[in-house]
């Protein structure tokens, strides 16, 4: 009878134990599939933030491209305008020597 009360003790600490160890392993499982989780947040949210940084920069560069385009079309334009004052002026003083040659 003892040993008939030993196996059925023995039997149940061994189902009890088994159970116990099942959730632990189960548990920690879960715990590592948490850290794992939480690390691709971090780093998908620091890809997120480095992608919103990026494009603002980008935008940036593009509006002081525009700038800069606008910039060097009223540049051009300027330029221009000044090679026509200075080729009219160079034949205004051409003509103003001929005439004081002449008179």
């Amino acid at each position: 009878m003892n040993d008939s009360i030993i196996t059925l003790f023995t039997a149940l600490i061994a189902i009890l134990g088994s159970g116990a160890a099942w959730k632990f392993y189960e548990k920690r499982l879960k715990l590592k599939h948490d850290d794992t989780q939480a690390e691709k947040t971090l780093f998908r949210n620091e890809l997120r933030s480095r992608i919103n940084t990026l494009e603002k920069d980008l935008d940036d560069e593009q509006i002081k491209r525009e700038q800069d385009r606008a910039e060097l079309t009223k540049l051009s334009s300027d330029i221009a305008a000044l090679r026509v004052k200075v080729e009219f002026l160079g034949r205004e003083n051409a003509d103003l020597k001929a005439r004081l040659m002449a008179g």
